[in-house]
């Protein structure tokens, strides 16, 4: 992240690739992997803004616009999930197999 934010300062390129150019292994002790813990990855974050202020100050607005709608976005789709859940759930319930289910359940206690 703070490479790709030097970069992008300098006037570098970025370009996409379609497909895998190299395998790059990790081990279970690396930083890496300890920056998915989200207390290290929100330090990590805090400290490359901080470093590159500049940048990110300017393209703040963007950014901030960027995490909200990614944020309701993923809210909505959680919503959407588990409201059909629910109608899966009731459907089931409301099923000749579910009532007969219950039946017998309750004859074999």
């Amino acid at each position: 992240m703070g490479f790709l934010a030097e970069c992008g300062r300098t006037g570098g390129g970025f370009y996409h690739l379609a497909e895998i150019a190299f395998d790059y292994r990790i081990r279970s002790d690396s930083m890496v992997q300890a920056c998915k813990i989200p207390r290290n990855h929100s330090r990590l974050v805090e400290y490359i803004c901080r470093k590159h202020e500049k940048l990110y100050a300017q393209y703040l607005p963007l950014v901030l616009a960027e995490k909200e709608y990614l944020s309701f976005s993923q809210i909505k789709e959680l919503q959407d999930q588990v409201q059909q859940l629910q109608q899966t759930i009731a459907w089931m319930e409301s099923s000749k197999f579910w009532r007969l289910r219950q039946l017998l359940k309750q004859i074999f206690r």
